[in-house]
C-alpha cells in the first residue's frame, strides 16, 4: 500500500434527490481515460464542420441529430464515428473538434483526459499526422492555458483494416509523437473474426519504444468472454512479472473493497 494520506470525503448527498446528487457528482473532479474524438463531435461542431467543407449531413438541426445519436450495436456507434471522421478534412477541423471537446470536457469538471483518435482514417487527407498533432496540440495548450485542463492522446489501430498498423505503431511510439502527448497505442474495431493476437507484434513494436498499450475489449457485446480471453492471460502475464495485480472483478463490488483500503489502484 502507499503511504499518501486520503483525502476528505465531500459532505454526504442524500441519492434520492436527483437534482441534489448532480449537482454534487458534476461538481467532482474527474479524469476520463475512454474518450474517442471522432464520437465525441457534437451535433453544432458537425453541422459547423461539414458547413465548411461542402458537405451533406442526415440532419441539418442538433435536435435532429440527436435521433441519429441512438444505437443498439456497435455497427451503429461505428457508423455515427465514421460520420465524425469524415467531416475531419484539414488541420483546422481537428483543432475545432478539440477546442469544444474541451469546453464538453470541463462542464464536467473533466481535469484530465486521454483522448482515443485513429490516424489511419486520415491518411489519405493530403498532409502528415504531425499536422493533426500539432492542430490538436494548440487547442489543447489554449484548454489548459484558460482552465488547466490537460489533454494526452490515444492513437488506435483498427482490427478490420490492419495494413496501416505498422506505419501508424512507429509514427505514434516516435519521439517526435511522445513529445506532443501520445501516451499510449491503442485498438479498436469490430472484435469479431478479428482477434487482437494478430496485433501482438505491433504492440511489441511499441512497448520496445516505451508506448503502453491501451487496446479495447467489448464492443462484441459478448459480455464475459474478454475477460476470459483477453483480461485474465493478461493479468496471469502481469503476475509472472512480479506486479501484484487481481481481477477481473464486478464493478460494484470493487469500488466497495476499493474504499475500505483493499487496493492502491483501480482500472476500469
Amino acid at each position: 500500500m502507499t503511504g499518501l494520506s486520503r483525502p476528505t470525503h465531500p459532505a454526504a448527498v442524500d441519492t434520492r434527490d436527483h437534482a441534489a446528487l448532480r449537482v454534487h457528482l458534476m461538481a467532482l473532479p474527474k479524469a476520463e481515460l475512454h474518450l474517442h474524438m471522432e464520437g465525441s463531435l457534437s451535433a453544432r461542431t458537425l453541422l459547423r464542420l461539414a458547413d465548411r467543407n461542402k458537405l451533406r449531413l442526415p440532419f441539418s438541426t442538433p435536435e435532429q441529430f440527436q435521433a441519429h445519436y441512438r444505437y443498439r450495436t456497435f455497427r451503429d456507434f461505428a457508423n455515427m464515428l465514421l460520420l465524425g471522421v469524415n467531416c475531419l478534412r484539414r488541420p483546422e477541423d481537428f483543432h475545432d473538434a478539440i477546442a469544444d471537446l474541451s469546453g464538453a470536457l470541463l462542464e464536467q469538471n473533466v481535469r484530465y483526459a486521454e483522448v482515443t483518435w485513429t490516424p489511419q482514417f486520415y491518411l489519405n487527407r493530403g498532409f502528415p499526422l504531425d499536422a493533426i498533432l500539432d492542430a490538436m496540440n494548440q487547442a489543447s495548450q489554449q484548454a489548459r492555458t484558460t482552465s488547466g485542463l490537460q489533454l494526452r492522446w490515444i492513437p488506435d489501430l483498427v482490427r478490420s483494416y490492419p495494413g496501416p498498423a505498422d506505419r501508424i505503431t512507429r509514427w505514434a511510439g516516435s519521439p517526435g509523437a511522445r513529445a506532443k502527448g501520445v501516451v499510449a497505442l491503442g485498438l479498436g474495431g469490430p472484435e469479431s473474426g478479428f482477434p487482437a493476437s494478430g496485433f501482438a507484434d505491433h504492440f511489441r513494436t511499441a512497448r520496445a519504444l516505451g508506448l503502453p498499450a491501451n487496446p479495447h475489449a467489448g464492443e462484441g457485446g459478448l459480455m464475459g468472454h474478454e475477460e476470459d480471453t483477453v483480461m485474465r492471460p493478461a493479468i496471469a502475464e502481469l503476475r509472472a512479472e512480479g506486479i501484484d495485480v487481481t481481477g477481473p472483478f464486478p464493478a460494484d463490488t470493487l469500488f466497495v473493497r476499493a474504499a475500505r483500503g483493499e487496493f492502491d489502484v483501480i482500472v476500469a
